[in-house]
């Protein structure tokens, strides 16, 4: 911008002090005779300011008094007002910045990261933007903000997420019904089809942040091997579903836990599986980790990921990126080449992690992709979980704030089963209304909070923490989950977090990890479904039943649990399978043809020299008097479960290896 036009009117729609960051950047230019700062304190006043056209700039906050600054950008769109706004959003939400720019802000900073030069950037960039399309205008040629990619990819991303999840949602509750078994495989196949949507979603918003240039990332303890397990059970079935298998091989010498972003990793590491993947003439992919370069606080990682061809060979060697493949093309169009949204999102974000990539292969050959990514590492085991009993009563109910009568119904069901005491309303207002005031005192007082509005769950925990001071955990469950929702939820105090569909497990064992973290003095770590799953055991599992339904069932449950599985019509297809693999659990239906499972239970045992060198066996049936039970003892079964199996009961028989409580 020419120095003539220096200094620059700015006007701060923020209802902070003068203390604030923000109004102290702006100062500090105004010294440098640069800016004239104004400053005015609530939406009314900004309302005003902007209608009498007075400065260059508008720099607006997020939240303005009991508004926000969404509230001010909806006034200007509807009036046409074609105005720079540098929209300021919270502390690590970049989420609510990309919104903000495709509701008409010119740009948009981080309140936490803001710095002299970066808010001097985006003022510059924000006139100098509405300026150039003013003169655009005046020429009679018509052009859009300059936003349109960012605003289009969001819009698209969520368009597309707010179906999906609902689709989810159905599916999974479809799932719990009592169907036949050809309907169920079709409802699983409909599940499947709305999470690859919600993953085109994600891509999208990804996409959307790249293009405005604020790809976020985050820094926690996690654990690299049970982060790979479950990449493993959540390969899409594009790729497991023509039977090519991912094998894994990671080094000794990698740590087990390291610091990182766990989703960006968890991300690239399945692109490039699906890139290499997808060519016809894979039988398989290997994938192996092993160490790069290590240094005091720091280890660089190698993640080699090479297609398998059918005679079972891999290729060797590696080009830098950059370099051109035999074809005549360069590495990175070989891998946009693959039909893979993400691949521009996952070269970034390995270039973002400290890390590089190599390829190997072209359009007509076997691919083999390199990367390397930096972590941090610790000497005290930051992914160490607290130990859970569902047993063990929490001090107070859990408050569940729930806007929906079918939510309400179906999360009391779930507490009921767990034993958990509960009070659950419709808002925070309600429960407030119904105490009067007195939502803390004695035996009111909740001992952990659980937030599911459809509306908007983040809006409703805002309302909480105003009204609520005191420091109670806080659970949120959200319609859909979109990247950023981690930062929303370190900005709130937020120590859980769920998206839709649910699991009822996911949804008590978040409740027990949340208050188990919250009594051991953690207050940094966010509870997730991927931070469960990473922290449990994958278990072999051997599901034996002559009702194709069951099998279904049983298998589907357990492999979204992150457990492997696999299936035999009868008793003597389990002793053929136990004898040709080793597993952790049985799970044995007792009445089977050809030959049942109190049979195959002793023969199995008879494999062992010991009872407790063998599997794990459950007895399965729909009759659970005493008798039954006994003969089930007998014949060698440690656990026993009752059909229809409950979720809940069939995880506390495979993972805790007891016998839930039965009605005898």
């Amino acid at each position: 911008m020419p120095e003539n036009l220096y200094p620059l009117r700015v006007l701060l729609i923020d209802d902070g002090d003068a203390r604030s960051l923000t109004y102290r950047r702006l100062s500090d230019r105004e010294q440098d005779g640069m800016y004239i700062v104004d400053r005015v304190a609530t939406a009314a006043d900004g309302f005003g300011a902007i209608a009498a056209d007075e400065h260059d700039v508008y720099v607006v906050d997020h939240h303005v008094g009991t508004r926000t600054g969404f509230d001010l950008l909806s006034w200007v769109t509807a009036g046409g007002m074609q105005i720079p706004i540098v929209f300021v959003s919270g502390p690590g939400d970049h989420g609510t910045g990309v919104t903000a720019v495709t509701a008409g802000a010119s740009c948009y900073v981080v309140e936490d990261t803001i710095g002299s030069g970066l808010l001097e950037h985006c003022v510059r960039h924000a006139v100098e933007q509405r300026r150039a399309l003013s003169r655009l205008s005046t020429a009679g040629i018509m052009v859009d903000g300059g936003t349109s990619t960012t605003k289009l990819l969001s819009r698209v991303s969520q368009r597309l997420r707010e179906p999906a999840s609902a689709l989810l949602d159905l599916a999974s509750r479809a799932l719990e019904s009592e169907l036949p078994a050809p309907a169920l495989e079709s409802i699983g196949a409909i599940g499947e089809k709305a999470h690859t949507l919600i993953t085109l979603a994600n891509d999208l918003n990804d996409l959307a942040m790249l293009e405005a240039g604020h790809l976020q990332f985050h820094t926690d303890p996690f654990s690299l091997r049970g982060l790979i397990a479950h990449v493993q059970q959540s390969i899409p079935s594009s790729l497991n579903g023509r039977g090519r298998a991912v094998t894994v091989d990671i080094s000794a010498d990698v740590p087990d836990t390291v610091i990182g972003d766990p989703g960006r990793l968890r991300f690239v590491i399945i692109r490039f599986i699906e890139t290499v993947g997808s060519r016809n003439s894979t039988s398989g992919v290997l994938m192996s980790v092993g160490v790069e370069d290590r240094s005091p606080g720091s280890i660089t990682l190698r993640f080699a990921i090479e297609a398998v061809t059918v005679g079972g060979t891999t290729r060797n060697g590696t080009r830098p990126i950059g370099a051109d493949s035999p074809a005549g093309e360069s590495v990175p169009e070989m891998l946009m080449d693959r039909g893979v949204l993400g691949m521009p999102i996952a070269l970034e974000t390995v270039s973002r992690m400290g890390g590089h990539v190599t390829v190997d292969g072209n359009r007509d050959d076997q691919a083999a992709v390199q990367f390397t990514v930096r972590f941090q590492t610790s000497d005290t085991d930051g992914s160490a979980r607290p130990v859970l009993d569902d047993r063990t009563p929490l001090e107070g109910p859990v408050l569940v704030v729930s806007d929906t009568v079918d939510t309400r119904r179906s999360t009391a069901e779930v507490l009921d089963a767990a034993g958990l005491s509960y009070e659950i309303v419709p808002s925070v207002a309600a429960w407030m209304s119904v105490h009067e005031g007195r939502g803390l005192q004695g035996a009111a007082a909740p001992a952990l909070v659980v937030i599911d509005s459809s509306k908007d769950s983040f809006a409703e925990c805002d309302v909480f923490n105003d009204l609520v001071p005191a420091p109670i955990p806080i659970v949120i469950v959200v319609a859909s989950g979109s990247r950023g929702d981690a930062a929303r939820c370190r900005d709130r105090g937020v120590r859980g977090y769920l998206a839709r569909p649910l699991d009822p497990g996911d949804l008590v064992d978040v409740i027990r990890s949340t208050m188990a973290l919250s009594s051991s003095g953690d207050t940094t770590t966010l509870v997730t479904r991927h931070w469960l799953r990473e922290g449990r055991s994958s278990l072999h599992v051997l599901v034996v039943d002559d009702s194709t339904t069951n099998r279904f069932l049983l298998t589907r449950m357990l492999d979204q649990r992150g457990h492997s599985t696999v299936t035999a019509c009868d008793g003597a297809e389990a002793v053929a399978a136990s004898t040709e693999n080793s597993f952790d659990v049985v799970l044995m239906d007792v009445m089977m043809p050809v030959m049942d499972g109190l049979e195959a239970t002793r023969r199995i045992r008879r494999m062992h020299d010991k009872p407790t060198d063998g599997p794990f066996i459950v007895g399965v049936s729909a009759f659970v008097d005493q008798a039954s039970i006994d003969r089930a003892n007998s014949a060698g079964m440690d656990a026993f479960l009752a059909k229809p199996v409950r979720p809940d009961d069939l995880f506390v028989v495979v993972e805790q290896r007891r016998t839930p409580e039965l009605t005898v």
